[in-house]
This record gives structure tokens, sequence and C-alpha cells, in this order.
């Protein structure tokens, strides 16, 4: 790091008219230096444990590196555990402003979709019930989006209390998809007490996870999952896995556009 602050092999900013520096100061938890590049890739989050206090994808600081990236510029994170963290974007200044940098797009995971409105599920799985169990507002949004085009009903709980009540209420729950990292109660412990309840005993639980570490299915098998899907989430896996556990004929959604 230079004595201005940001990486001097980056020509952008060492060569620019100007820098703009701004800084974000939190008071939180604090980040172990061994682990601030890793804070900037997708999915990832200073409290990695299954059970984590805090809530969240790990998705926002990977976002934000990309934008500034984009920029020309470069985010910077200086933190200790128990003393807060900084976050410091550098933006080069062409004349009066900021410019666009021209980028290549990132390659984007294929997924398999159905051709037009065809729907994914036929037969007995068309009406079918999905629980989706997620911490995070952004992946039930997706996830229930893609269900209820599939003709399934999606019921969503944020968090693995409010699961447990659903199913504690409702007997029309087909099949569970179950986010394992989420704050206070994770889901290897709500699929084992799924697994106590009687009426779903037998149940699929799908596992979704971004926790894809050595022996991460084994763990979920044996807290009580039918099967696992890692994150991020690919469309043509998630389905062919869903339609595995629904007494159907396979659906058609391996044509890709």
């Amino acid at each position: 790091v230079s004595d201005r602050g940001f990486d001097p092999s980056s020509e952008r900013l060492a060569q620019a008219d100007s820098v703009l520096a701004m800084s974000i100061r939190d008071t939180g938890i604090g980040i172990e230096k061994a682990l601030h590049t890793e804070m900037f890739e997708a999915f990832a989050q200073a409290d990695g444990t299954s059970a984590r206090q805090y809530g969240g994808t790990g998705l926002g600081l990977s976002i934000s590196r990309d934008l500034v990236e984009l920029l020309g510029g470069e985010i910077t994170l200086s933190s200790e555990p128990g003393q807060g963290s900084v976050f410091t974007v550098y933006l080069p200044l062409e004349g009066h402003g900021l410019t666009l940098l021209p980028s290549t797009p990132k390659p984007i995971r294929q997924s398999h979709t159905t051709s037009g409105s065809e729907p994914f599920y036929s037969g007995t799985a068309a009406g079918s019930t999905v629980l989706v169990v997620d911490d995070d507002f952004r992946n039930i949004f997706a996830l229930t989006a893609l269900l209820e085009r599939g003709d399934l009903i999606a019921v969503a709980a944020q968090s693995g209390p409010a699961a447990l009540d659903i199913l504690d209420t409702r007997t029309d729950i087909d099949i569970v998809l179950m986010d394992i990292m989420m704050p206070v109660m994770n889901g290897y412990e709500v699929m084992a007490a799924i697994r106590d309840r009687p009426a779903y005993a037998d149940i699929a639980i799908i596992a979704v996870t971004g926790k894809v570490v050595g022996g991460e299915r084994e763990r979920c098998l044996a807290a009580g999952a039918s099967d696992y899907i890692p994150k991020p989430v690919d469309t043509g896996e998630l389905l062919a896995v869903l339609s595995q556990w629904f007494p159907v004929t396979p659906p058609a959604l391996l044509s890709t556009p």
C-alpha cells in the first residue's frame, strides 16, 4: 500500500489527476487480518459458523468491490478483532469527475430453464407446497419466485423457529428447502427438530448452503437432510434435485437458452 493508502500498482489511481478517498468506520466485531482478503469474496463472512449471531449472505463486499473496480478504483479494509473495521474506497478523478471504465463481463454460472411459460413440474407435483427457510429475504425472494413459476406453492420462513412454527400449524408442507448458516438456530438444529416431529419424520429436506467445505454434504445428511445443494444455487441443479423428491416424471428442464 502506498503512502496515499491504495495499491501503488493500480495504474488508474497512480496516474489519476487526483484521487477521491471515502472511509466508513463501524464498531462491529472486527475481522482478523488473515481474513481481510477473503472477506471480499462472495458468500464470505467474518463469522462463518453455522449459527452465527449476525445474518446476511456475505455478498455486500463482493458487490461493492466489483462496482469500485468498474470505476477504476480500489477498496481497502483495516480491522482487528474487537476494534471494529474501516473500509476505504479510492476512486480516480479525471478532470472534474469520475470516468467509468470499460469492462468485460465476468462469466456467469449457466442455468437451465424451461422454454416459454411451460411449467417446471406436472402431475401430482404441480400445486405442491415447498417451505423455504432462509434468513436473507433476497434468497427467499429468488427461490419462491422460481418455485411459483413452476406451479408450486412457496411458503417462507426467515428463521429456524419460524419454520418449526409453520410445520406445527400446517399439514400441507410437501418439501423443505433449508438454509444451513442462519443466526440463533442453524439449519442442522432445525432439521433435527423436524425429524423429531412424527408428522414430518419422512418429509424431504433439501439443505441449501454456502458452506461448501469438505464433508459438508455428509454433515447435512447426518443432521437429517434428504439431499444437498451448494450456493450459489444453479437453477437447473435445484430443479433436478427437487424432481427426485416428487413422485412424478422428471421435468424437461435441460434445454439451455
